[in-house]
């Protein structure tokens, strides 16, 4: 066991009980004297809190600190979790979420004295301000911290277990844009004289590609005997040594994300010519590099690029990372399978391809309805 000064008031608290781990924080009502050594002098109302906390954990409480607030768990989170775990683009979106959304709301409330009946209000609450997508965001975010509280022992359970949460708005590829743009957009790129610009969006459209998986490929990465693309890295925000945060090349999106995917054959000769013509690959390999900067493109490289073409032929505006939800349409609307459109897409199962992509099945399931009854009209007339 051991209680440590972290600042000013501030105490934590550590103790293993069990085989298990539990810690909480504890604040003072006056501030530490310091020894010769510069090292804290313990209160004796610390020490009594700590042997509280104790008693607590051995009568079965598992670490519940009757005193600790909302605000408190919340900091405690993004400092031993996300700060550690997260990039720093999603800090910053957990930063916001709390800040703007759950804090304002629980934080002055006993962590104990949370029940699901005040998530199930909260998440309600947010409902008729705010869309379903936001919504399940900030739900999310609120679940994995009392999931941490549990983890740690700072709560018997979490009350967010049974909580019921919007269901997810989630368009198909037909929605984000009609078929016939679809066509007209590969016309176009057909066309495109820009071979960096032309090669993204077939890597993005024809092969599911991130635009930030785009921006890591190598020429290690690309296959051309068996015509293989192989995505284990993405360009993204990482904090460099002096504190600075800069776009760096970092891991993917998730540990499903790494996959070789196979490239249709003219993508594959897009690519080559683009690679050929390049005025030199740099140390690093990378392939879609600036040879002004002498770094990596920017994100907004292609997405800006990609807006302009959308504009300039009257198009759908659409992201450029929604050429990738396209990509799993068209392989629906070309009756690839569920499983192998998954895989492609790099989903960690099935399922989340089936509910992403719900509204282009739909369709195929009722083309394939009408095919049957076609079938089934022709062996009648024999």
């Amino acid at each position: 066991m051991s209680i440590e000064y972290r600042s000013e008031k501030k105490w934590r608290f550590r103790i293993t009980y069990e085989g298990k781990n539990y810690s909480t924080n504890y604040f003072s009502s006056i501030a530490p004297l310091f020894n010769s050594k510069d090292k804290p002098i313990i209160p004796r109302e610390v020490k009594s809190a700590h042997d509280e906390f104790k008693v607590d954990i051995e009568r079965g409480k598992i670490g519940t600190d009757e005193n600790m607030k909302f605000f408190d768990l919340a900091q405690l989170c993004y400092d031993e979790y996300f700060k550690i775990e997260c990039k720093v683009s999603t800090q910053n979106n957990y930063k916001n979420i709390l800040n703007n959304h759950i804090v304002p709301y629980f934080g002055k409330i006993k962590i104990s004295s949370i029940k699901p009946i005040d998530i199930q209000k909260f998440t309600n609450r947010l409902n008729t301000n705010l869309k379903p997508n936001t919504v399940n965001g900030i739900v999310g975010v609120l679940t994995k911290i009392f999931s941490l509280a549990e983890e740690w022992g700072l709560i018997n359970s979490s009350p967010c277990g049974h909580v019921r949460k919007p269901a997810r708005e989630r368009k198909g590829g037909t929605e984000l844009m009609p078929m016939h743009e679809i066509g007209k957009l590969f016309e176009i790129f057909d066309q495109e004289t820009n071979l960096m610009h032309k090669a993204a969006f077939y890597l993005a459209i024809c092969c599911g590609l991130r635009n930030s998986e785009i921006r890591a490929l190598t020429t290690d990465d690309i296959d051309f005997k068996n015509n293989t693309i192989n995505v284990n890295k993405q360009i993204g925000e990482k904090r460099q040594t002096d504190g600075t945060i800069k776009e760096d090349v970092i891991t993917t999106k998730t540990k499903s994300s790494n996959s070789i995917i196979y490239a249709p054959e003219f993508v594959m000769d897009v690519l080559k010519e683009y690679i050929t013509e390049l005025p030199y690959i740099p140390i690093s390999k990378q392939i879609f590099w600036s040879h002004i900067t002498r770094n990596h493109i920017t994100k907004h490289c292609l997405s800006k690029r990609f807006a302009r073409v959308l504009e300039n032929n009257n198009l759908t505006q659409i992201r450029f990372h929604d050429l990738r939800h396209l990509h799993a349409t068209l392989l629906i609307g070309a009756n690839v399978d569920v499983q192998t459109v998954a895989k492609r897409m790099r989903h960690s199962n099935a399922r989340t391809t089936m509910e992403s992509y719900i509204h282009s099945l739909d369709a195929i399931e009722k083309k394939s309805a009408a095919e049957l009854e076609n079938f089934i009209n022709d062996l009648m007339a024999k």
